[in-house]
C-alpha cells in the first residue's frame, strides 16, 4: 500500500511559489454509479441511416479501429446497439475519429 509504504510523496509543479504540504491523504471508497440502470429487458435499438464516409474517411477508421482492438482498448462485439462514428480534422488537418452517442 503506497501510503503506508512511504514517509513522503512529492509532487513537483515547478511554481514560484513555497512548497505546499499536504498532512494526509484518506482514501476514499465511491460506487460507481450502475450503467443503463433505465434499460429494461424490453428495451430495443433505434434503426438510424448509416452516415456516408469518403474512400480515405473509411480507410482511416478502419486503421483506428484496428489500433484501438490490438491496443485492447475496444473489443468486437456483436450488439444490436451502435453508435455513429465520422472523422473530424483540426486546424492543422489532423484527422480524428469521433463516436457520436446522441442516438444510442
Amino acid at each position: 500500500d503506497l501510503l503506508r509504504l512511504h514517509s513522503e510523496l512529492t509532487f513537483s509543479f515547478g511554481g514560484s511559489k513555497s512548497p505546499l504540504t499536504m498532512c494526509y491523504l484518506a482514501p476514499a471508497k465511491i460506487e460507481p454509479p450502475p450503467l443503463f440502470k433505465f434499460l429494461t429487458g424490453d428495451v430495443k435499438p433505434i434503426i438510424a441511416k448509416s452516415r456516408k464516409h469518403s474512400s480515405d474517411d473509411y480507410d482511416f477508421m478502419k486503421k483506428e479501429i484496428g489500433k484501438l482492438l490490438s491496443d485492447e482498448i475496444i473489443e468486437e462485439s456483436r450488439s444490436p446497439w451502435r453508435a455513429q462514428a465520422f472523422v473530424v480534422k483540426n486546424e492543422n488537418h489532423k484527422k480524428r475519429m469521433v463516436i457520436d452517442y446522441s442516438q444510442t
